[in-house]
């Protein structure tokens, strides 16, 4: 097997992880029951679920007829491939860990539970948005794996894009539902890295 298969098979690999665990803690969230108030509008659900189709698109074309897209490829060193594994199997970790730390939290639209809670534990105990952290991290993977500007230029653009679409909103959201407790856990924490101690 030649060390390109192997690039793509990782990289179908870290698709499928990406999509178990955001399956399985979807399903856990959905048996939650209580009332539920979303705030995120259609156009940006909308908006959110085109990025997400053409990327993972774009990355299925990559793994099944890499061809396709080899006007984007990039000569990357081979270190730098395995380097995209280690970023890949880190940022499949912190996904793991952050989606653990929500449990029926957790859920893929911008909305408010009756009964939820405030998480400060897990990632969250040093930073509000370690899932953004993990999926840059896993981007970063995408890129050195496939080893295509296209992939990297595409996803890095996109999820930003779904980024600042939302986490303003979020964390308005989050301020109107725990008042001084979220202020003060702002105060403590970073946004997507935790706080560096200040002497």
């Amino acid at each position: 097997m030649s060390e390109e298969w192997i690039f793509r098979l990782l990289l179908a690999a870290l698709l499928i992880g990406i999509v178990m665990i955001r399956t399985y803690y979807r399903r856990l969230a959905g048996k939650t029951e209580g009332k539920v108030t979303k705030i995120e509008g259609g156009w940006n659900l909308a908006f959110r679920i085109v990025i997400g189709l053409t990327g993972i698109s774009v990355l299925l074309v990559q793994i099944i007829y890499p061809e396709a897209l080899a006007l984007a490829h990039l000569d990357l060193p081979t270190g730098a491939r395995w380097l995209g594994a280690g970023l890949g199997a880190s940022g499949l970790a912190l996904l793991l860990w952050v989606h653990q730390a929500l449990r029926e939290n957790f859920s893929g639209t911008l909305h408010i539970r009756e009964e939820h809670a405030l998480v400060t534990n897990g990632p969250y105990r040093w930073v509000r948005h370690p899932m953004y952290t993990s999926f840059y991290l896993l981007i970063g993977a995408f890129f050195l794996l496939s080893a295509n500007w296209l992939i990297g230029l595409g996803w890095l653009v996109g999820q930003t894009a779904v980024m600042l679409s939302r986490i303003g909103p979020e964390e308005v959201v989050m301020e109107q539902k725990f008042g001084p407790a979220y202020r003060e856990y702002m105060q403590r924490t970073g946004r997507f890295l935790p706080l560096l101690p200040i002497r």
